[in-house]
């Protein structure tokens, strides 16, 4: 099986969402862990 035609299968198509869903969900959870640690490290300012 060439690449495009992984990418352009059924399987290949869910594999994409798939990983594209586990890359956001790590990019929200980075990103909230981070803003709560500025907020609570702020000193109540």
């Amino acid at each position: 099986m060439k690449w495009s035609e992984l990418f352009t299968s059924s399987v290949g198509k869910k594999w994409i969402m798939g990983l594209t869903g586990i890359f956001l969900v790590l990019f929200l959870v980075v990103h909230v862990g981070l803003n709560a640690c500025i907020f609570a490290m702020d000193g109540g300012v």
